[in-house]
Formats: C-alpha cells, structure tokens, sequence
C-alpha cells in the first residue's frame, strides 16, 4: 500500500468573518469546505458542518422553513443548508452561473418562509458582478452593481429590519456604491484619493452605513438616496480600518485595525469611544450576537476573541497560530509529544500533531508588541531560530530585531523546565551571542550534566555552548556560558549537525565538511566535493548501523560521506530545499524545489518513495508513531509531518496507519480512573432467564459497539470519531458465487 498525503491542520479560519448563532449560544467559522462550530462561553468544539467539494466562499446563520440553518457556498457555486442543531442537510443547489464565486450573503425570506434569497458577487470578464440569488425558482437576478478587478471591495446587506426593502452598499477604491433590492437604482459617492475605502457596514435598524478608509477615518453616511448625504467622520485610528460592525440595535459599533485595539463607538457622541487593547494580532472581522451579548473578534493569528458586552474576554478560539514565516522551522518535545513552531509574534507555539490542537504559547521576548503607522515600518523583536533537548528540559531560543537604522538586537535565551510549576523558566539570556544573526541552534542528542549546544551564526563562526556552576546572590545556580569557538578558512557556516551519539560535530563551511570534537573543538577532518563547489545548506548523521555515514545537501546535489574511509558512498543531482532526518528511523526525507518528496536510506542512491507535493514545503519533521499495522516497514515508527508555505500542515501516511489510530482511540473509550474501580468478572448467585434471541442479535456480539455502549457517558468521546468505524465492523463479507 502506497502511502498517500492527508491534510491534518493548519490554514486560516478567520478568512470570513465568524457568525453567532442566533441564541447566541454557538459560534460557526469557515474551515477550508467546512463549516466548524463552537461553544461561546467555553470554545469547546462541537460539530462540523461538510458536504462541500470546495473552499467556502461565505456562509451565513438564518431562519429556514422556520428552523435555524446554516447556509455555505463554495467558489465553485455549491450550495449547502444545514440544520443548526443536529447538522442534517435541509437543502442542496447549484448556483446557475459557472464563475467563480467572491461572497456570499442572505438578503431574506420570501414564500412565508419557505424560501430565501441571498446576494451572490462573482468574476466575470475582469469585473465583479452582483446578483440576488432565488432558492425558490432558482433565478440569479442581475444587480447593477459593477466594480473592477484588481481593487480591495467589501459589500454589505441590510436585512434584519428591512425585510421588506433590504439594501446594499459596496466599497471599491475611493468609490462607494448604495442600493435598494426593490428599485434597483443604484447610487455612487467617493472620496479624495489617495484615500481609499477598506470596510463597509450596514445598519440593522434604519437607512444608513458606515465606513472605513485607508487613513484610519469612519465615515456614518445618511440619506444615501440624495445627491448630498450627511456625513459624520469618527477619527480614532492611526491605520487603515479593517472591521466594522454594527450592534444589533444600532446605537453602537465597533472597529478595529492594525493598532491591535478594538474600539467601541456610539452614534449619537462621536467622542465617547472605549477601547480593548493589546489583542495578540491585527484585527480581521468583527461580528456581534443578536442579544448583543458577545462580541467575536478575529485576529491575523488565527484566533477568536469572544467577548462580552463589558468587553471583556470569554473565551478563545484558536486553531495553529499563524505567523508571517515559519524561520526557525519545525522542532519535536518528546516531553509534551508536541510540535514547537514560530507563533505570534514573540512567542512559539507548542501544537500537538495527534489531535491538531494548540496546547500553549510560550512568550520569549517578554514585549508588548508594537503596532505599525502609516508609511513606516515598526521593526518588532521576533524569535528567528529554536531547538529543544531530546528530553523536553532545556529549550533554546534565538530572538532578533533587524533594526540597521538604530538599533541592531540579538539575543541567545536558554529555558529549564520547571517539573513542579510545569512551565518553561528562562534561564541564562545572552547579548549578542554572535555578531550577527543565528542561523542554527542544535542540543546534541542527551541530556546530563555535560550537555551541549551549539549555535552558528552570519559571523562565519560556530560556538559550543556549555552549562556551569555561577554564584548567585547567596547560592550556586547552574547557567550557559560559551566554551568553545570554531571557524574554518573564513569560510560561510550555514548547517551543523551531532551524530547520534553526541560524540562528534559536523559543521558545512561553504563547500567544505567538517568533522570536529565538541569537547576540545579539535578539527577532525574536511572534505569537499570533487565536481561541486556550491555552499552546504543542510547535513544530518545516519543513525544505528549507518551512523558513520552524513548526508549533505546543497542547492545543486544530495550527497553521502563514509567518515570511517573518508570517502563519497554517492551524490545525485538534486535541488534540495530541505534535509529532514529521523531520529528514530534509518531512512530521511528530502524536499526539491520543484516540489518533490523522496524517501530515503544514506547508504543506498535509490528512494523507497518518492511523490509530488502541490505547495512549496517550508518546513518538516518526524513525528514518533506507532504503526504495527502498516505494510511498509519504513512507516511502522514514525510519520513525516510538513508545513507548506499556505500555513497547512500534512501528513505522509497510509491506510492503515489511519485506522490503527482509530482503533487504539476506540479501544481506551471505557477506560478512565472509573472503570478501574469495577471488576473484571462478577459473579452472582442469581438464576439468569434465557435472554430472548432477536435479529439484533448481531450487534450484541459486535465488540466495538459493546464498548463504546458500556462506557461511562462522561468518558466517552465524540460520536463523529466513532460512527464509522463501528458501522463499517457491521458489513459482512460472503462469497458470491460465479
């Protein structure tokens, strides 16, 4: 069985605004093609809304037939209704149209309900183009509404309050555009350029809307039906606006941009605002419950705010937070069994691959962040590099502010895990611990007393870092100082590696390997490649019986070094982009620029597999496994998980490593701290009645239903994880004869 790439997580959920249930009591997002919903107060997840083939291009939360639904429409047209309560699928269209759909939302009912219309934008002819949408007769009626390609444009409805004249209003350029679905007369208004509209909102209880542009002012428009509207400018924010939002009752609204601030306004003062501040991340969409009660708050780092009416924070929602690159990488803690990523600004994220849930952030720099302003660029302190020890206790970090003009900032942070509090502690903190940037960090592979790490840096130098008694107020401390210094004919360092063992380094000096001790810094050997001058950007030591052998890559060819002959085994011409190895396996993988994935052993140029990759890879990982199942031998101990440049995460895996999971998650669904207390046999003295046999008898003997029937109520886990295994154990196989 060929193994095949599944998506496991990743990816913006705060692409579309986030809607409320109509209670309040439930929040939906747009997932990819699904529609995912959660708890407000808690943020547990609860049921996931599928049945698109595409990316949703909107979805909305409205009555239907007198039931609550959630509708979604895909980029292709595809469009979905559910039942909010039990996710059953109350209606299925195809839009008539065959263009790419843009947005995507409901206008009102019509037929006593039975029916609904919704405004649907799309691309035809390098334009934008409008129409009403009719689930009744199926009907795309024209609006004339008309805006070019290539301009940011946001449209919104009115049609809480104005069932019976709904409107419209849409921001293009410095151009605004205002309508009514029962006349259809379109009105045009603008602004000075440069400025330029960057949101729009209607309001729920009366005739008029509100603005954002690129100078940070809110415009509220009134008699839009007139040559001369009134206008009333609110002035806050020093960065383009990117959200509006009205209350439900209209007396209020909210904003929010760049600053990381959301500001509450009120109509009738347009001086008396309240501000939240310091929100992890540039604001994206603002939405607000029909009770007024929440406040959910999307933010560029993939997460959701819930707020209540006071402003104060309920609960997040948050998936892997996304960053605007991934520099140090993807790193493993065996301690927490979690992948370590960059995260939002300052911070790295700790994300598990097994159920695709964000455990914790952990703050590096210790700074506020600082917001941008307009024509500037505001340099913040980010973390560029990270590396954990085999065993999860020291956590290394690299943090850097490339700052030319004032103050260049570099520094080199090593954490002890506190066991008792259960959280990382900064240790040891050093300036500038190289004279320019850190391009690598690495633990060698123990940890004791003599634990090392290394670091190689812009300066053309590697350092060995080691850890040593220092007095401290009173008492001995144990903290990281630098013990050894390594260069090599001034040569560029840009990838270092410790064989399994720990007992020697490999450092790639340009073109040059180098083996060095990292007890006395002692140079080994060095070798070259006799046809290949280019630079070594990545190399990794085999492991078990092909520990002598090193694996370099450079961005022409993928080559292998005997250390004990001091000779090449092979080299192939290949464009590496990444070296991934596995610790806990013989075989690695490789990244190509042209997006191929080879696996592979060091000591043989053949790849045991080898498959395209539709997006460019910015980083991978081995994640430890525990496939017994799995026909390929090379996929039985660990998974290769990869971060592509869209922020998703995906996993080269089988079938049966699928299932295996499935089954060892069913298999534990009676066992907690409970069903400990109850014996294994009971016996009775009781005459037992002969139980009558029905045809149902089947599923009495089906173990996989027993189990998950027998199980505690509160230990059992979600029944969508479930469902389908124990129906597929109902199928029975006979032998059809020929």
């Amino acid at each position: 069985m060929e193994p095949k790439i599944n998506f496991k997580g990743g990816g913006s959920f705060v692409n579309k605004p986030p809607k409320f249930s109509l209670d309040g009591c439930t929040i939906y997002v747009a997932w990819k093609n699904t529609i995912v919903s959660y708890n407000t107060k808690t943020a547990k997840r609860l049921k996931s809304f599928k049945g698109l083939r595409d990316s949703v291009a909107d979805f909305c939360v409205h009555h239907f037939k007198n039931v609550e639904v959630v509708t979604a429409c895909s980029v292709r047209g595809e469009l979905i209704s559910w039942k909010a309560d039990v996710g059953l699928r109350l209606l299925k269209q195809r839009l008539p149209n065959d263009a790419q759909i843009e947005s995507f939302q409901f206008v009102d009912q019509i037929s006593d309900g039975t029916h609904c219309r919704f405004l649907v934008s799309w691309l035809s002819n390098k334009s934008i183009r409008f129409g009403l949408f009719n689930t009744e007769n199926h009907e795309l009626r024209n609006v004339q509404v008309k805006l070019k390609v290539g301009s940011k444009y946001d449209v919104s409805v009115s049609s809480d309050a104005h069932s019976q004249s709904p409107f419209m209003a849409a921001t293009c350029g410095n151009q605004l555009y205002y309508t009514k679905f029962l006349n259809g007369r379109i009105y045009e208004y603008h602004i000075q350029k440069p400025k330029y509209f960057t949101c729009v909102a209607c309001s729920p209880v009366e005739e008029c809307i509100i603005t954002g542009d690129s100078a940070g002012m809110i415009i509220l428009w009134y008699g839009l039906e007139s040559k001369q509207p009134s206008r009333a400018v609110y002035h806050w924010h020093t960065l383009p606006v990117q959200c509006l939002s009205f209350t439900h009752y209209g007396s209020t609204f909210f904003s929010g941009g760049g600053e990381n601030v959301l500001v509450k306004w009120y109509m009738d003062n347009s001086h008396e605002k309240q501000f939240l501040p310091r929100l992890p991340s540039t604001l994206e969409h603002v939405t607000v419950s029909a009770d007024n009660q929440f406040i959910a708050v999307a933010t560029a780092d993939n997460a959701i705010q819930v707020l209540d009416s006071t402003m104060h924070i309920v609960s997040v929602v948050q998936h892997l937070a996304l960053g605007t690159r991934f520099s140090g990488g993807i790193a493993y803690d065996h301690r927490t069994k979690a992948m370590i990523l960059n995260g939002i600004t300052g911070h790295v994220q700790f994300y598990s691959p097994y159920d695709m849930n964000l455990l914790y952030n952990l703050d590096i720099v210790n700074q506020n962040k600082l917001s941008q302003e307009q024509n500037v660029v505001i340099e913040n302190t980010n973390v560029t590099k990270f590396a954990v020890s085999s065993q999860g206790l020291w956590l290394a970090t690299a943090e850097e502010r490339p700052d030319d003009k004032y103050s260049f900032e570099l520094r080199l942070k090593f954490w002890c895990f506190n066991s008792v509090k259960q959280q990382f502690e900064l240790n040891t903190s050093i300036e500038f611990p190289h004279e320019a940037s850190i391009t690598e960090i690495l633990f060698q592979p123990n940890d004791g007393d003599a634990l090392k790490c290394v670091t190689i840096g812009r300066d053309k130098k590697f350092k060995v870092w080691e850890i040593l008694e220092v007095d401290s107020i009173g008492k001995e401390e144990k903290a990281w100082n630098c013990a050894r210094v390594g260069f090599y004919r001034n040569f560029d360092c840009e990838a270092v590696a410790f064989s399994s063992d720990g007992s020697l380094l490999s450092v790639g000096f340009g073109p040059v390997l180098t083996t060095w001790l990292p007890e006395t810094c002692e140079l080994k050997c060095s070798l070259v490649h006799p046809n290949n001058r280019s630079n070594i950007t990545a190399l990794q030591f085999g492991v078990h019986n092909e520990c002598h052998l090193v694996v370099t890559a450079t961005r022409t060819d993928l080559s292998v070094w005997n250390l004990l002959s001091l000779c090449m085994v092979w080299t192939v011409p290949l464009q590496v982009s990444l070296l991934i190895p596995n610790p806990t396996d013989l075989h690695m993988a490789v990244f190509t620029t042209d997006r191929k994935l080879f696996i592979f052993y060091p000591g043989s140029s053949k790849p045991l597999h080898t498959q395209s990759v539709e997006e460019n890879v910015v980083a991978a990982v081995f994640i430890p496994s525990n496939s017994q199942k799995s026909l390929l031998s090379w996929c039985r101990t660990s998974q290769l998980f990869f971060l592509t440049d869209k922020q998703e995460i995906f996993c080269l895996g089988t079938d049966s490593d699928e299932n295996e999971a499935l089954d060892l998650y069913i298999d534990n669904v009676s066992t907690s701290m409970f069903s400990h207390m109850q014996p294994i046999s009971q016996s009775s003295t009781v005459t037992k009645s002969k139980p009558i046999v029905h045809l149902t008898d089947l599923s009495c003997k089906n173990q996989q239903l027993k189990k998950m029937l027998d199980g505690p109520v509160h230990t059992m886990v979600p029944i969508r994880f479930t469902c389908e295994h124990v129906l597929k154990s109902f199928i029975l196989e006979r032998t059809v004869s020929s």
